[in-house]
């Protein structure tokens, strides 16, 4: 079992929680007022929840790699 990349694996994951909570949420994502920073928001929450679902899926994969690696 590689150790660094059950560590990795498991930040990754972390990581894509937090990232999936901001685009779920819009917590963290500056709204400057307006119809530009609407859009500019709407665009920032759809990157934080594709970075999400893309953090949880590596982060997964990579503690299954982990534990599975000889």
């Amino acid at each position: 079992m590689s150790v660094v990349g059950l560590i990795l694996g498991i930040i990754l994951a972390l990581l894509g929680i937090f990232y999936l909570y901001r685009g779920t949420t819009g917590k963290g994502i500056a709204d400057s007022g307006g119809e530009e920073g609407a859009k500019k928001a709407r665009q920032v929450r759809s990157i934080n929840l594709i970075a999400g679902v893309i953090g949880i899926i590596l982060g997964i994969l990579g503690i299954i790699a982990a534990i599975v690696w000889v």
